[in-house]
């Protein structure tokens, strides 16, 4: 079978079999992975460690929405110099899929650091990322991905 290769901006290579978009579940794997690290990465300074990964992965009125809720959380993680570090664990891509929509859940564990009352502490919550990408009508452009999200729901716990 012919392969594919994928190269990403910061120089990740996937390499798959060739196939359609729909049926790609590695490539869905890989967007919904990278768009849980483009909004949970987060720093008390920035608020998104991967800033120029949002409007690659996002929809635009998306990438708003999201610079804006970092902006919020900016304010709040301030005073605790709070840091924010996803893992990937579990991906599962759902069957509902229409040939340009799917809907993605991935779940991982969230590693939150700052300083409270002086001391530097760390604790780990979970958390599930519920993706719904469309086929990209940009992707043509320098870095674009195949899919992008135009909508997700984050649970932390």
């Amino acid at each position: 079978p012919q392969m594919v290769a994928i190269l990403d901006e910061s120089k990740n290579i996937v390499v798959t079999p060739l196939e359609s978009l729909e049926t790609s579940i590695e490539i869905e794997q890989y967007c919904s992975e990278l768009c849980a690290i483009a909004i949970l990465s987060r720093n008390w300074q920035l608020p998104y460690n991967f800033p120029e990964m949002l409007p690659r992965l996002f929809a635009p009125d998306l990438v708003e929405e999201i610079v804006r809720e970092g902006s919020v959380w900016k304010k709040e993680a301030g005073p605790a110099q709070l840091n924010w570090s996803p893992i990937p664990v579990k991906f599962t891509p759902h069957s509902n899929k229409d040939g340009s929509i799917i809907i993605t859940k991935l779940e991982g564990r969230l590693t939150e650091t700052g300083v409270f009352g002086g001391v530097l502490e760390e604790k780990t919550s979970s958390f599930v990322l519920g993706l719904k990408l469309a086929q990209n009508p940009r992707i043509g452009e320098r870095g674009r991905f195949p899919w992008v999200c135009v909508s997700y729901n984050l649970t932390i716990r």
